[in-house]
C-alpha cells in the first residue's frame, strides 16, 4: 500500500462477511458513485489489515485497504 494518493473512505465500502469481517467486497463509493465489485483479482494481509484488488463493473481496477485498528477503508485507483 502506498500513501500517496489515498482516500479514505470510512463505511463506503460495502463487504460481504461471513467468520470475519470483509471477507468479501461487493461495491464501494468513488467519486460520487456507488462502484459495484465484478470480480476480486487477488487479496492479502498487511500489517494493519486486509487488502483486495478489484475488478469493477465498468472494468476499472482499484486497490481496497482496511485498517483494522482504525476501522478505516482506504481505495487507491490503479
Amino acid at each position: 500500500m502506498t500513501t500517496g494518493n489515498l482516500i479514505p473512505m470510512t463505511a463506503h465500502v460495502e463487504v460481504r462477511s461471513s467468520s470475519s469481517y470483509a471477507e468479501t467486497p461487493v461495491a464501494f463509493h468513488w467519486d460520487g458513485k456507488r462502484l459495484e465489485v465484478d470480480n476480486v483479482r487477488i487479496s492479502w494481509r498487511t500489517p494493519i489489515g486486509i487488502s483486495f484488488s478489484v475488478v469493477t463493473n465498468d472494468r476499472r481496477i482499484f486497490e481496497l485497504h482496511y485498517d483494522i485498528d482504525e476501522d478505516q477503508w482506504y481505495i487507491e485507483p490503479r
